[in-house]
């Protein structure tokens, strides 16, 4: 008797991943972190036992004999797709699974996560974990708990000025350079980067309090705007879902400390009109900088906050996903395909649909802003320089 190919089949897992377990209100999982990569990957106890037994010792048919007696029955198939995923993410050897189970929509999946990978394009500038430490050790004392309540009158106090002076700060001469808004969030965005790089690093700094890595801090271009970002993905492995909201929350407190530091210095000490004029500037920008932040629509810090509120990894690339398929399945149907919703809740498919549909129009909005904005730029650029080379 020959034995199945599946019988044969000896699947491996990478080595450089570390496996770490987690429990939370009586839910036990895990973070899959590669040494060697920023990468994390979020596990159930059945996915993590079939994690374990990936040693290129077990077969294909071993594997699904002892996940079944350890938690109920588990077809071959059933494995064998969670092995194309992990082969699809390079967490084992081979590409065997992805060959027996082509996706048909493999195309359209490449050209979306090419299409969002255009949408965010990181520059890594340095590895800053060093560095944290350093600095933590000197400031340790502004991120523990005795300094609220001097931070919640700073921003009572900061609001409430900033409130009752509203037209000053978001007046015509506020927000328009050279007789342009578009050119006045440009030079926003100049003035601001120093405030900016507080931001990250108060973010690196949360993750130093929780004792976890900073990997890297760059400039990346989303939605085909600038930024500066600092990847904290190591504060996945927190012991609490608060303290990893807390890293994604020190960049916009700061950020918002800053501003209402700045809306006292403008209150209350003596400026000459230039001073003034450009404080009211960057508290204005300061402000919708926050906003901007705090909004859970789009891959920023309020995105962050949301995802470990719900406890939901993938919230956005699972809502767009599902809009993808709920889209495409009248189409499906029409050559005699039938979409397959039976992995989503009722309660999953109705955020989805919300979250996916109010999330895809605000990006969309936003990105095409930053391309009028790129337009109108250009054309001030170059009637600037025809001016200036006229003389």
């Amino acid at each position: 008797m020959v034995p199945n190919e599946s019988a044969l089949m000896m699947p491996r897992r990478i080595s450089s991943f570390e496996l770490k377990r987690f429990e939370k209100e009586g839910e036990i999982y895990y973070i899959l972190r590669d040494d060697n990569e920023t990468d994390y990957y979020r596990f159930n106890e059945p996915e993590a036992f079939i994690w374990d037994l990936l040693d290129g010792k077990n077969s294909v048919d071993e594997i699904v004999k002892k996940v079944s007696e350890q938690f109920g029955e588990l077809t071959e198939e059933g494995l064998e797709l969670f092995l194309k995923e992990l082969e699809k993410s390079k967490l084992i050897e081979g590409d065997v699974y992805s060959k027996k189970y082509p996706d048909k929509e493999e195309r359209l999946k490449k050209a979306e996560n090419k299409f969002s990978e255009l949408l965010s394009i990181k520059f890594p500038l340095l590895h800053p974990d060093e560095l944290c430490d350093s600095i933590y050790k000197r400031t340790w004392w502004l991120f523990s708990k005795w300094m609220t309540p001097i931070y919640l009158i700073l921003i009572v106090l900061g609001i409430a000025i900033f409130s009752l002076n509203f037209g000053a700060f978001s007046g015509p001469e506020t927000i328009r350079v050279w007789d342009s808004g578009y050119f006045g969030v440009i030079v926003l965005f100049i003035i601001f980067a120093p405030m900016g790089i507080i931001h990250e690093f108060c973010h690196a700094l949360a993750c130093k309090k929780f004792n976890r890595h900073v990997w890297e801090i760059g400039v990346m271009l989303y939605l085909i705007q600038p930024y500066l970002y600092c990847d904290t993905s190591d504060a996945w492995l927190c012991e609490k879902k608060s303290e990893r909201i807390f890293v994604s929350f020190a960049g916009p407190l700061a950020t918002l400390l800053m501003g209402c530091g700045m809306v006292l210095i403008w209150a209350f000490v003596p400026l000459s009109p230039f001073a003034q004029l450009t404080l009211q500037r960057l508290v204005y920008f300061n402000f919708l900088s926050v906003l901007f932040g705090f909004n859970p629509l789009i891959l920023l810090d309020g995105y962050y906050m949301l995802m470990d509120a719900l406890d939901v990894p993938n919230l956005r690339t699972d809502s767009f996903e599902f809009l993808r398929k709920a889209i495409l399945a009248p189409f499906r149907s029409l050559v005699g395909k039938k979409s397959d919703f039976s992995g989503y809740s009722k309660k999953q498919k109705v955020a989805y649909s919300a979250y996916g549909s109010i999330a895809g129009v605000i990006t969309s909005i936003i990105l095409i802003y930053s391309i009028s904005m790129y337009y109108v730029m250009w054309d001030i650029f170059t009637d600037f320089f025809m001016r200036f080379f006229s003389f």
